[in-house]
């Protein structure tokens, strides 16, 4: 990937402000970036210039692209992320849980954009 120094960055804040700051400059270096709540709240951050370029995932890019006329160019990366989690409360469904997510099929699994579960402790 080129040299993104002083670009602006357009990403979904799934993070935060802080955390969302440093993991994004962490993969894409010297980076600013522009945090939106909503995967398409990105697209305006394109038309008005606020934003060189958009941050996401693939799932995401397939579903900016049913609503928008933009001729979005893309460049694959490497990077892979690991946020999604599954949550309970209380300690006994793990279990359940973890038996639950074991038979996630392909497409479920896709949809959630996730290679592979890992448990976690």
């Amino acid at each position: 990937m080129e040299n993104l120094d002083g670009k602006k960055v357009g990403v979904v804040d799934l993070l935060g402000r802080k955390p969302m700051k440093k993991f994004v400059t962490d993969l894409l270096g010297n980076v600013s970036i522009k945090r939106v709540a909503k995967v398409e709240d990105l697209l305006p951050l394109l038309t008005f210039k606020s934003a060189d370029l958009l941050f996401m995932s693939e799932s995401d890019l397939k579903d900016l692209k049913k609503i928008t006329q933009l001729d979005l160019h893309v460049q694959p990366t490497s990077v892979q992320m690991a946020l999604s989690v599954a949550a309970y409360m209380k300690p006994e469904d793990k279990e359940t849980v973890s038996a639950c997510i074991k038979k996630f099929d392909e497409n479920l699994n896709d949809y959630f954009d996730v290679v592979e579960w890992r448990l976690s402790e």
